[in-house]
């Protein structure tokens, strides 16, 4: 019984949260699962020390996610203590379109990094190319 009341002061703790606080903290969770992806291939072996230490940050940080936050949501929607519309809205929505926002802010931004010096050497050729005929 302590278990089941713990984890429906928790459940009831995510809902207390409007629909754009929800969205807000769903683009940090976001932003941190995707910087989790990406630094996935220089983890080697210490890859599930990146995924405890981001799925820790995320928990500190109290934010919304839309995998972990389900979970909680269910078990009150199929505890009758909360309709299915209310997992919809304001929960599921707003934090997937955070989770989806914020994943996609680090990606385009790491992907930027990684091509602008490309990007850069290819505008300097083509300049010593257009000075050259000249």
């Amino acid at each position: 019984e302590p278990t089941r009341e713990a984890f429906l002061k928790i459940s009831l703790k995510v809902m207390q949260n409007p629909p754009l606080e929800m969205f807000a903290n769903a683009i940090i969770s976001g932003w941190l699962v995707a910087t989790m992806v990406w630094m996935f291939p220089a983890a080697g072996s210490a890859k599930i020390v990146v995924i405890i230490l981001m799925t820790w940050l995320i928990a500190l940080a109290d934010t919304t996610h839309i995998v972990v936050g389900s979970v909680e949501i269910f078990y009150l929607v199929f505890n009758g203590t909360l309709p299915w519309q209310e997992f919809i809205w304001p929960f599921a929505l707003p934090t997937l379109a955070g989770n989806i926002c914020g994943g996609t802010f680090i990606f385009a931004l790491l992907s930027h990094a990684q091509i602008r010096n490309d990007m850069s050497h290819e505008k300097k050729a083509r300049a010593a190319e257009e000075a050259k005929k000249r």
